[in-house]
């Protein structure tokens, strides 16, 4: 055929505007021979919508291994009480994703409710200013991980320690990136002890 193409190092047929005569995965290969071409991964980056959804799309029917599944199995295991993990079985034999499994866990059959003290508004002296003075306290650094915000893709949470909102004192407050603020909602009196602790010894 007229004007067909093909890749200079492993003969593939190529488009015309390929660059210097290269495949797409042959240009790849020869980019990151050089280390300061190579990615930076997602550390601090976010997923757009679209991204997520090809990427669920991409993932969906695939076997994962069994080394993966432990991976997965303790990292959700994290910070989660045996109570809690027994619940979680319970609801996995039964069958989880099906409507009526999903609708025993909502509100107060959710194993970690806490009250309904989530719908609680904070306190008016909660402000972006006292957020501030605490971040600065804690060097602007989170006190469970030692990530420091200017790292970080967004600014750092303020978390209340003995999780009262209307609690606002400096004492009662530390800063923590926005995955440790979340890790620390399961076994609370735990994290409670822990950050009263580091805060004692300053």
């Amino acid at each position: 055929m007229k004007n067909k193409k093909f890749c200079i190092i492993c003969r593939k047929s190529i488009s015309k505007g390929s660059m210097k005569g290269r495949c797409s995965s042959c240009a790849m290969k020869e980019r990151f021979k050089d280390p300061k071409n190579h990615p930076r991964g997602m550390k601090g980056k976010t997923l757009s919508k679209k991204s997520r959804q090809k990427l669920r799309q991409a993932l969906k029917g695939q076997k994962r291994s069994l080394i993966q599944r432990k991976r997965i199995s303790l990292g959700t295991k994290k910070g989660m009480t045996k109570e809690i993990l027994d619940k979680l079985s319970q609801l996995q034999k039964q069958g989880w994703g099906k409507k009526s499994v999903k609708r025993k866990v909502i509100g107060k059959n959710h194993w970690n409710w806490q009250g309904g003290i989530g719908s609680l508004k904070y306190s008016s002296i909660f402000t972006q200013s006292l957020k501030y003075k605490i971040r600065a306290r804690d060097c602007f650094k989170c006190q469970l991980c030692g990530m420091l915000e200017n790292k970080y893709y967004r600014k750092l949470d303020v978390h209340h320690i003995d999780y009262n909102k209307q609690n606002c004192k400096n004492k009662n407050l530390i800063t923590l990136c926005h995955k440790c603020n979340t890790q620390v909602n399961w076994s609370r009196d735990y994290w409670y002890a822990y950050f009263k602790y580091i805060l004692e010894n300053k």
